[in-house]
């Protein structure tokens, strides 16, 4: 069989015929899913789905629309949890795991400033591998380059360039969407918004005004994330030996953290995430102290811009970093500031874990990932959520197919409940961290203040430390290099 998958760059979206793998599917007409957004989540449900229909022998054809271009360097990576790799095996990627990977990457530094060493060095055991895989550091422009190449060729397709603008019931539970310009780019029986925190559609399934609920909120804290092509060349070669091979931050003055993230997939690509954290009385004030315009209907938004295509924006958040960050902060650190070439400005939002979902059963939709549930990075969570959300979608879509039975609504209701269990518990670890981070706030000198001073918490102090005191006694007995 003659199979080459379409992956196609326009604004518009013609339907073209398909070939089914087996005679039984010629028979039915087949299950039509659209999804919106080729993030994390939209790509895995899409190679998920296609993946699995094709081995059960399913009738499900699944389109992914991408408002953006197929080469999108995101600047970032993050760490895929053993659970989300099965999402990798069942996408029939995971033998690509460590081409997209970095090496050594899951060891994070905390300094204090001011102090010479870290306070606490966070790694796995080297003696728990064997029972506990590691989970190094994941790129995440090489993972959806991953997805795009292993997708199945013959029902699936996908379309950059090509934004979902509106969404629109048109009976016998079916959906019809439609692009800017108000043309339709088709029916299908299901739409699964996988867009990202500026969802235009997480409104259709959530009361976003109901009484005692605040549907999404700012954190309090405004992340500046740069990017630094390659540290080891033009960055201090202290601040390269602090950074190593994973990531490392540094807690200032007044609750400002720097940090340092390898996200190269392999150990010759040295590009390297700047994040530095303040907090802000608002998600607009930085905006409005920089003099950038941010519009009248931007509303709280999760990325207020990028400075891909505007030097003066860059050059205007370097400066106001410089200035924030005082002497204080020391030669070492504005340098690397001055080597960023690309940053972006975003105001830390999370959505409720407990939204208002609608009740209405004439529209096929159900959001994933952060058009469902955002969660800030300092969770370490968003990427890992999409993941579980794509397999538990894929698994409802299957079921349904399976059933035989013409209407999905009640198991997508059902479904989204169950997506929002592991919230809770992600946000309120986001709030420990918020917590830490306040403890100085007010603190101007950290030259002398000790990480048990601020962490305060007892018992989360004595697990630091105990972890500390194995990773030093696997460091003397020579099972891993010091820093590593």
């Amino acid at each position: 069989m003659n199979m080459s998958i379409r992956i196609v760059h326009a604004t518009r979206w013609f339907p073209q015929a398909r070939s089914f793998s087996s005679a039984s599917q010629l028979c039915h007409s087949p299950f039509r899913v659209a999804i919106a957004g080729a993030g994390i989540g939209g790509l895995a449900l899409c190679n998920v789905l296609a993946r699995e229909a094709t081995s059960k022998n399913y009738a499900v054809d699944v389109t992914l629309f991408e408002r953006r271009s197929k080469n999108h360097d995101q600047g970032t990576g993050f760490d895929i949890g053993s659970k989300e790799q099965e999402i990798l095996k069942r996408a029939g990627i995971f033998h690509r795991y460590w081409e997209i990977s970095r090496e050594s990457s899951n060891v994070m530094k905390f300094y204090i400033l001011g102090h010479k060493e870290p306070s606490f060095v966070m790694s796995q055991l080297k003696t728990l591998e064997r029972f506990f895989p590691p989970t190094p550091e994941t790129n995440r422009e090489k993972l959806q380059q991953a997805f795009i190449e292993e997708l199945p060729e013959h029902n699936s397709n996908i379309n950059f360039g090509a934004k979902v603008h509106e969404i629109k019931p048109v009976g016998d539970n079916k959906t019809e969407i439609f692009d800017e310009s108000g043309e339709s780019l088709g029916v299908f029986d299901l739409v699964v918004d996988a867009s990202g925190t500026e969802s235009k559609f997480r409104k259709l399934r959530v009361d976003q005004d109901a009484e005692d609920i605040v549907d999404k909120e700012y954190t309090g804290i405004t992340m500046v994330h740069g990017v630094v092509p390659d540290p080891d060349l033009t960055c201090d070669e202290e601040l390269v030996k602090m950074l190593g091979q994973g990531t490392v931050t540094t807690f200032g003055p007044r609750a400002r953290m720097f940090t340092l993230q390898r996200y190269g997939a392999s150990l010759d690509d040295h590009r390297t995430s700047l994040f530095y954290s303040v907090y802000r009385e608002s998600p607009t004030s930085l905006m409005e102290d920089l003099g950038i315009s941010q519009g009248s209907d931007m509303g709280p938004r999760s990325t207020y811009f990028s400075s891909n295509h505007d030097p003066d924006k860059l050059q205007a958040l370097k400066r106001w970093m410089h200035e924030d960050m005082g002497d204080k902060w020391g030669p070492k650190f504005h340098h690397t500031v001055d080597q960023v070439n690309q940053v972006w400005l975003r105001p830390l939002m999370q959505h409720t874990p407990t939204p208002a979902f609608l009740e209405n059963d004439t529209l096929p939709l159900i959001c994933i990932g952060d058009a469902l549930h955002t969660v800030p990075p300092y969770t370490g969570a968003g990427g890992n959520l999409a993941l579980v959300d794509a397999g538990k979608v894929a698994d409802c879509i299957l079921s349904h197919v399976s059933s035989g039975e013409s209407n999905i609504i009640p198991s997508l209701r059902a479904v989204e409940k169950d997506l929002m269990k592991d919230v809770k518990d992600v946000l309120a670890s986001g709030e420990h961290t918020k917590k830490f981070l306040s403890a100085f706030k007010d603190i101007e000198d950290l030259s002398s203040v000790s990480l048990k001073e601020l962490v305060k918490n007892p018992f989360v102090y004595s697990g630091m430390r105990l972890f500390q005191m194995l990773y030093n006694l696997e460091v003397k007995l020579g099972i891993r290099a010091k820093g590593t």
